[in-house]
């Protein structure tokens, strides 16, 4: 049963936001049913939160406040229905009241927690040095993005980049200048891509950028905005920093990201074992 449940979320997440809203509404009218076919003198307005939530979590707090304000008029009408009866009729719609506070702080916790889980999840996944993707997240990406060329035949390129004499400058400037210039570098990388393209820190001065559906032509074309981008920026900051990198095009899908990873980062060491400040690419079918 438990294993079921992360299937349902990601089928819901899938869903259409209006086909979503109406199964939301659709339960608060399922709901209003079995609270007027049950009498008034059993309560089942804590069963309208189910529908509330699920369109809070699925959808947006607005989506959970039109659900809320049906719920509880239905709540009032079925109750009517059913017969119930007060000494005073503004008791009826105090209930109505109270209800939709609770609903409504529902709402409200319910949207703390989706920010706080969001929160989290991008920690998790972001270097905390540079704000680009981190190891976990970047391996993550490349392994979903092995699926997709599978399943369609589509090319795919990787990169594999280490900074020149990086070492020098935290020996001789401090840690501190170095990691200002690692998040440089880092948006500098960011800027050059394209949005579909990910970077990501994979330990110290080193970064994997992969190309989806690209092709050597592609990578190519990219590497080289990226590298005179990089370079230019090196130079307004007076940084006698260059790059290194090997970059490796699949025709068909690699054993593993893992070994996409070693390919490109063997390839990368022999630009650093030459004149360095250099690119260097191959094909890999």
């Amino acid at each position: 049963m438990i294993g079921i449940l992360p299937q349902v979320h990601t089928f819901f997440l899938k869903q259409n936001k209006s086909a979503v809203l109406y199964l939301a509404l659709l339960l608060v009218g399922l709901v209003g049913y079995l609270d007027y076919a049950t009498g008034f003198e059993v309560s089942l307005s804590f069963l309208y939160i189910v529908p509330i939530a699920f369109a809070t979590w699925y959808l947006n707090s607005k989506a959970g406040y039109l659900v809320t304000a049906v719920s509880v008029l239905i709540f009032i009408l079925s109750n009517w229905a059913a017969g119930e009866a007060y000494s005073q009729e503004i008791i009826r719609y105090w209930n109505g009241f109270t209800r939709l506070v609770v609903y409504v702080l529902i709402i409200w916790l319910l949207q703390e927690f989706k920010r706080a889980l969001a929160h989290e999840r991008m920690l998790s996944q972001t270097d905390y040095l540079t704000g680009i993707a981190n190891t976990r997240e970047f391996y993550h990406q490349v392994y979903a993005e092995l699926e997709r060329i599978d399943r369609y035949k589509l090319p795919i390129s990787l990169a594999y980049i280490d900074l020149d004499d990086f070492k020098q400058v935290n020996d001789q400037l401090g840690h501190r200048e170095g990691d200002i210039l690692l998040r440089v570098v880092a948006q500098s990388f960011q800027s050059a891509i394209r949005k579909t393209d990910l970077v990501g820190r994979l330990g110290g001065d080193e970064f994997g950028i992969l190309f989806p559906n690209t092709d050597q032509a592609g990578a190519k074309c990219i590497m080289r905005r990226l590298h005179q981008s990089f370079q230019e920026q090196m130079d307004q900051l007076h940084m006698e920093v260059t790059l290194s990198a090997g970059v490796i095009t699949f025709g068909s899908v690699p054993v593993s990201v893992d070994e996409m990873l070693h390919q490109a980062d063997t390839l990368m060491y022999q630009a650093k074992a030459g004149s360095k400040n250099d690119i260097l690419f191959t094909r890999c079918e």
